[in-house]
């Protein structure tokens, strides 16, 4: 068998080997094989972010009448694709639950579907709740922030609203961490509790790109509507279902 040589980055576990030989002389490509289930992750988490949207979204009177309006006509290329681009918009926390829970999902069966002990399935499903808490629960928190302060007739006051949303997203993920860890223990009987135990770290802060992308999108600031971030939201969460579904090990 060819020497490997092995790294850890996060909780990923990366192999510079491309071929193994048993001794039977038959040789794999390990690095291959990781590519190929880690873009069927990927592909799978893409699909689960995006097509709950697309549904709720075709729902909704006149968004499908409006694409199929643009194709019948051959309206040009920008309005088609205006058209089209309603089918993927996220406006609330309802939505933002429904990509987030769909990319969760597909992402982390799919990968654990790949892999063959308790160990490395317990590790996607593990990863899987944190990356949902981790999401949704800051995401909630800033969604009631702005909601209160609304009632309150603050809502224009750009201090308040900057210091709810900061204090929505640190206490968010804060609570993320301690719900998933206990969520974790209980489903999963942890016996070394401390070891198994996810720790809260300033870098899952900057990971969050999504969280802050949500929040721009919740808090209806106006350069997020220009720049289409709500159109965008689906295709960032597919990283948190593929982020579950490539998990390999527990985090110390």
């Amino acid at each position: 068998m060819e020497a490997q040589k092995v790294s850890f980055s996060g909780n990923k576990v990366y192999s510079s080997t491309s071929k193994v030989k048993s001794k039977g002389g038959a040789v794999y490509h390990t690095e291959k094989t990781d590519k190929a289930k880690n873009a069927k992750v990927a592909a799978a988490a893409f699909a689960g972010a995006v097509l709950p949207i697309i549904v709720i979204n075709a729902l909704k009177k006149g968004n499908i009448a409006d694409v199929a309006s643009a194709f019948k006509n051959k309206l040009p290329v920008k309005e088609t694709l205006k058209s089209v681009s309603k089918l993927f918009e996220v406006k609330n926390l309802g939505a933002i639950v429904a990509t987030t829970t769909g990319s969760v999902l597909a992402g982390t069966l799919t990968g654990a579907k790949m892999v063959n002990t308790k160990k490395e399935k317990q590790a996607k499903y593990k990863e899987g709740i944190f990356e949902f808490a981790n999401s949704v629960i800051p995401a909630a928190l800033v969604g009631f922030s702005l909601k209160g302060l609304e009632k309150a007739g603050k809502s224009k006051s750009a201090p308040l609203k900057a210091a709810a949303i900061l204090s929505s997203i640190l206490a968010g993920m804060y609570t993320a961490n301690k719900v998933s860890n206990k969520v974790n223990e209980k489903v999963f009987k942890t016996k070394d509790k401390e070891k198994a135990k996810r720790k809260f770290k300033a870098s899952d802060i900057i990971a969050q790109v999504d969280d802050l992308a949500s929040v721009l999108v919740l808090a209806k600031v106006p350069f997020a509507s220009k720049l289409h971030i709500d159109k965008l939201l689906p295709l960032m969460y597919t990283k948190i279902g593929y982020e579950a579904g490539t998990a390999q090990k527990e985090q110390a």
